[in-house]
């Protein structure tokens, strides 16, 4: 009786380490992933205000937010002297442990000058 009550808890303890062990890998690749998704949006949201601000003027693309199922991004345009500074944000909610995994960038894209007469 007592060997089979140890024989139990041993099971039942190296079940629970296991558990966690493959949860916790399965919560660090689901966060790789997330990770590297927002760092895709971050580039694609700078495309799109560096598209914007090639066909409009910066009244017109002085913000802009998406959202995309999980994702949700917004950059917002500064002017400086000879550049515009590009601030963008991406959130997405890891669906395996509810997470939050942001991700924050700031870029510059440079003023084009018009070369009319």
């Amino acid at each position: 009786m007592v060997y089979a009550l140890l024989v139990l808890l041993a099971v039942g303890f190296t079940s629970k380490i296991s558990l966690r062990h493959f949860g916790l890998i399965e919560d660090a690749s689901t966060h790789f992933y997330g990770s590297f998704q927002n760092a895709l949006y971050a580039k694609a949201l700078y495309d799109v205000a560096k598209a914007c601000l090639s066909s409009y003027d910066f009244q017109t693309c002085h913000k802009q937010a998406f959202v995309d199922g999980i994702y949700r991004g917004a950059y917002e345009l500064f002017e400086t002297n000879d550049s515009y500074r590009v601030e963008i944000w991406v959130l997405h909610q890891n669906p395996r442990n509810l997470h939050i995994i942001r991700n924050f960038l700031t870029k510059k894209i440079k003023k084009v000058q018009n070369a009319t007469p």
